[in-house]
């Protein structure tokens, strides 16, 4: 009986073998800012800025617009810096983060196909006036493998920035599993107020997610032949 158990265990998992969870990545872009990246200029112990896309951890990051190719990885000091007196209205979290401006694209730099798993989001500035408000949609918009995309949008909680860890919201997505890329914008026209992304949970492509109808049927037809088998061995 336990040869057979062995033989039936052996069975599935050579078909849904593939079916095992990818591993998965989160790029959290800490002990970066201020320090030394290739592609960046650095304030000392304040930001990196990127002209040109960032490249890290295998991915590209790239602001679209209203200026192309303009980030920064910062941090709490780089929100009092530039604030100005209103540390209150920048997003910190107590680490490093990716500020962008109102659209950002990301993709695998080798071009290969991703998962995207989650992140937290948060708007750079909110002045609490109305003219930047705490309260902010974005719509993400995702590159299906297969063909076609997704897109949803996203909102921000209404509490303002106050350099704590309140200052971002995290988004999680479980049908992401298998993209080209995706872009990050905000919704609507408005003064401009950035977004900052961390902890980017990324990884490798799920594959055969969900079982298919052939692979389902050899599973069957494998434990009817170990049952048969066993059966034959009684007579």
């Amino acid at each position: 009986m336990k040869k057979l158990f062995a033989s039936t265990a052996l069975a599935v998992l050579a078909v849904l073998g593939p079916l095992s969870a990818a591993r998965a990545d989160v790029i959290d872009f800490n002990g970066l800012a201020g320090n030394p990246v290739p592609g960046g200029d650095v304030a000392k112990g304040l930001y990196t800025r990127f002209v040109d896309p960032l490249k890290l951890q295998g991915y590209t990051f790239s602001s679209i617009k209203p200026y192309d190719s303009w980030q920064y990885i910062g941090g709490d000091l780089n929100a009092l810096i530039f604030c100005r007196g209103y540390a209150d209205r920048c997003a910190a979290n107590g680490t490093d983060y990716l500020l962008g401006t109102t659209m950002m694209e990301i993709r695998r730099t080798d071009g290969a196909v991703f998962s995207l798993n989650g992140f937290d989001l948060g708007n750079y500035y909110d002045s609490g006036d109305g003219a930047a408000p705490a309260q902010q949609s974005y719509r993400i918009r995702a590159w299906l493998a297969g063909g076609g995309t997704v897109e949803r949008t996203l909102t921000l909680d209404a509490v303002p920035n106050a350099l704590t860890t309140t200052d971002f919201n995290h988004f999680a997505f479980d049908d992401l599993g298998a993209i080209t890329a995706f872009d990050i914008e905000q919704a609507g026209t408005r003064d401009f107020a950035g977004m900052v992304l961390d902890n980017l949970d990324v990884g490798a492509a799920a594959v055969n997610a969900v079982p298919e109808p052939a692979s389902l049927a050899l599973v069957g037809l494998g434990l009817a032949g170990l049952v048969g088998r066993r059966r034959s061995r009684r007579a």
